[in-house]
């Protein structure tokens, strides 16, 4: 608390920047570009841990089977320069865990990392002929670009009316930047909402006459798997094993192995971690050549890394809102939405 009360003048300070500068581009002093195609952002306040890329790729699994997509993605933590259209000559150092991830696991799409969100919407643009939905991961403090399409999400255990501002808090800008949303969703729910809980978020998110609000929750698989293997979760039972997540909030994936009462250990590094070779020695050794679980974000940074005695396995995670009306409504307005550029 004290902390908190210290660090108030420069998140201060910080609000007034960001403030501003969300000032000019409203005011159109700082241009931002639109485009003819659908642009959809997909982006927070908070900084990381509210399930984006598991909403990124709820959205191409809704198109990607009849419909050209393409991610563009600032590919954080990545050493490649400059834009890249990602191909199975990279990998997740060069152009990003999350990146890489969308680009091996759905083959039908195109993900391409660049820090200038404009110039890549123009170099994707310019490399294909036909219509794309571009998804811009996020999104919501690159104002460059202004999507047609804008997805802000939020915890529902750290909704941002519960938060503040950097460095005091996690925000990385205003309450007040989530008017620009289309749409605002609630992710890692309970499984259950009341009527009275939901008509609580909405006045304390202070929704807008032109949104929309969705609540939704995450999914942990019933399977492990790596490149070779898919292997029930009930393998798990009766056995020790490693969690080694390098996320924003592993908690999540802690309490899915609690609630099944499997014997695990846990090594907890940061959000997009980049494993160094001391890591790699930690992991081993804590490992004590048993099974290694992570999340698949963590798997393409870990894969290929540890010992060939070492089994290593990523569980899946999905996106799923709380009920089929709910799931129904969001669909057909993204659908919706996307087939009003075809016109």
């Amino acid at each position: 608390m004290w902390l908190r009360f210290l660090l108030f003048p420069f998140g201060f300070i910080y609000y007034l920047i960001i403030y501003c500068r969300n000032i000019l581009f409203d005011t159109n002093i700082i241009k931002h570009t639109s485009f003819s195609d659908p642009i959809i952002g997909i982006g927070n306040l908070s900084v990381g841990g509210t399930g984006k890329s598991v909403m990124i790729e709820y959205i191409i699994r809704l198109f990607s089977s009849n419909t050209p997509i393409a991610v563009l993605s600032r590919g954080y933590g990545r050493t490649l320069k400059g834009f890249n259209i990602i191909t199975h000559s990279h990998n997740a150092k060069l152009v990003g865990d999350e990146p890489f991830q969308f680009f091996r696991k759905f083959k039908a799409i195109r993900v391409a990392v660049c820090n200038n969100r404009v110039l890549g919407i123009k170099e994707l643009q310019s490399s294909r002929s036909e219509r794309e939905i571009y998804l811009l991961d996020d999104s919501f403090q690159h104002r460059s670009i202004k999507p047609s399409l804008s997805i802000l999400l939020t915890t529902y255990k750290t909704p941002y009316f519960k938060d503040w501002i950097l460095p005091v808090g996690n925000l990385r800008e205003g309450r007040s930047g989530s008017k620009r949303a289309d749409m605002i969703i609630v992710t890692k729910s309970p499984d259950y909402v009341s009527d009275e809980k939901r008509m609580d978020f909405f006045k304390k998110l202070n929704i807008q006459p032109h949104q929309k609000l969705f609540f939704s929750k995450i999914v942990y698989d019933s399977v492990i798997k790596d490149e070779n293997q898919v292997i029930d979760i009930s393998y798990l039972k009766n056995k020790e094993f490693l969690v080694v997540t390098g996320i924003a909030k592993p908690e999540y994936l802690f309490k899915y192995f609690e609630d099944k009462k499997f014997t695990f250990n846990k090594m907890i590094f940061p959000d997009h971690y980049k494993y160094s070779t001391n890591s790699i020695k930690q992991i081993t050794k804590k490992a004590n050549n048993k099974l290694v679980i992570t999340t698949e974000k963590d798997y393409v940074r870990l894969e290929g890394k540890l010992n060939t005695d070492i089994k290593l396995f990523y569980i899946p995670i999905t996106h799923s809102f709380l009920n089929l009306k709910e799931e129904n409504l969001f669909k057909n307005e993204i659908i919706q939405h996307c087939s009003e550029f075809e016109k």
